[in-house]
């Protein structure tokens, strides 16, 4: 007779293929997006047709962070071919992996398997962290290790902790930023919940984190002997868009970062949360669970939040998703302990908020987190509607201009072949393919249509795609 352990594991194994099957399925057609096109997919392509392992990326668009995910996106497509069903395959360990160490986080707080099953579908409700599913992307990677670093903790195990950890300092220069995160909240979690400062600073844990830190350090290294920099330099494309900023540059990041926590419907929780602690803090400041969700949910991204703070252009939705995560199973626990009625209702208020943030649209006057959210999935096959247009046409994607995130190859977007791209806006351009995606300011499109007419729409759920013609 099978063993109830082995049962459970058969299940959550069952269980959490068909999840991942489900996302691949729903997202297989689904190009890559925003940064994500960089950082997976043009240095996917420079590896890929030239040498799997070199870290020596052009200048000209070399982002500074390690070619890990790009070096992963290129091995699979010499092994099994250069498709995007094939890209999002990829990804599907991971994702595994992810929901994986997500369940064996939250046993730790319950061991009611329905608490559990909720627990996990409220943290998918999350827009930012549900889209980063979709796209192909660091995200993922990055949630996994860090959780199987936390769960490694808890558990005291090492040499796992040592691995994870190793993992996610070479995922990306934020995967770096948060190794730091997690050896800041080792040491609140050693201090105030076991109160054994000294666990930190044993021989064993001192030796763990030199070896996790050791890939991270040598490819710094490696950069800064090569290169002569660490990150950008003045002459790269992003040379000017990641600088120290002053006062009023930090009010307004601040401002930034509070709304990244309050959008696609996490205002809800944020209130929620705020609202519970005026009504029970010392309550719920003596309970060791509570203390090391809220601590948790503050320090995994407290570097990530420093540094962006203290720079222009570095507070992208998706760089939080770590602590919302964290955030939404405070929430859980909040109300599984401390809210006495109603807790079914208040849980099914606060999911229909969170998953209803996909559909949050601002006005095209305001920057939007596109891919923070499912929002933005109508844009592809409108994309691909606009270029077939163009073809049927005759009309070369060199004479169209455009914005970012569609200056990149339609091979680097769809690996479809078409290694053709379109040409940045500079308006000598004598067509524009223009979307409401594009964040560009109002006056920007304004311009466009003073200067040139619309001779093709695409419009899908409030999201459009647009061809336009010199008058």
């Amino acid at each position: 007779m099978q063993s109830q352990p082995s049962t459970n594991i058969v299940f959550k194994t069952i269980a959490i293929s068909v999840f991942c099957c489900i996302i691949l399925l729903l997202s297989k057609d689904i190009g890559f997006f925003w940064d994500n096109t960089l950082l997976c997919s043009k240095m996917g392509h420079y590896l890929y047709n030239n040498n799997l392992f070199t870290l020596n990326i052009p200048e000209n668009f070399d982002p500074g962070h390690p070619p890990t995910l790009a070096f992963i996106q290129a091995l699979g497509w010499q092994l099994f071919g250069k498709t995007l069903f094939v890209s999002h395959l990829i990804m599907m360990p991971f994702l595994f992996g992810l929901v994986w160490q997500l369940h064996s986080f939250i046993c730790y707080f319950t061991q009611n398997k329905w608490h559990q099953i909720i627990a996990i579908a409220f943290v998918f409700c999350d827009p930012t962290i549900l889209a980063q599913c979709f796209f192909i992307g660091q995200e993922v990677p990055q949630l996994f290790f860090f959780l199987l670093a936390l769960n490694q903790l808890l558990k005291g195990n090492y040499i796992l902790k040592c691995a994870a950890l190793l993992c996610l300092s070479i995922c990306s220069v934020r995967g770096m930023m948060l190794c730091g995160s997690f050896f800041l909240f080792e040491v609140f979690y050693s201090t105030t919940i076991l109160k054994k400062i000294k666990l930190v600073f044993t021989r064993q844990n001192i030796i763990c984190y030199i070896i996790a830190s050791s890939a991270a350090v040598g490819f710094i290294i490696w950069r800064v002997v090569n290169k002569g920099y660490f990150l950008l330099h003045e002459n790269s494309q992003w040379g000017n868009l990641a600088e120290f900023v002053d006062f009023k540059g930090f009010i307004f990041n601040l401002k930034v970062l509070i709304h990244r926590y309050l959008d696609f419907g996490r205002v809800a929780i944020i209130v929620f949360i705020a609202i519970v602690f005026i009504i029970y803090k010392k309550k719920l400041l003596k309970n060791n669970n509570i203390k090391l969700l809220l601590a948790a949910t503050i320090l995994s991204t407290s570097i990530i939040t420093i540094v962006s703070l203290a720079a222009t252009n570095t507070i992208g939705h998706r760089y939080f998703a770590l602590s919302f995560l964290l955030m939404h199973l405070l929430a859980l626990y909040v109300i599984q302990t401390f809210v006495a009625h109603k807790k079914i209702i208040i849980l099914f208020v606060l999911g229909i908020v969170l998953i209803t943030g996909n559909l949050w649209q601002y006005p095209q006057r305001y920057a939007q987190g596109w891919d923070a959210s499912l929002r933005s999935l109508p844009y592809f096959n409108l994309r691909k509607q606009a270029i077939v247009y163009l073809h049927s046409h005759h009309i070369s994607p060199k004479n169209v201009g455009t914005f970012f995130p569609n200056i990149y190859s339609n091979e680097e977007v769809n690996l479809s072949g078409d290694s053709s791209s379109f040409t940045a806006f500079d308006s000598t351009n004598n067509y524009v393919l223009y979307a409401n995606i594009y964040n560009q300011k109002p006056e920007q499109y304004q311009y466009i249509l003073s200067n040139y007419t619309p001779i093709k729409h695409f419009e899908n759920l409030g999201i459009w795609v647009e061809v336009l013609k010199r008058k």
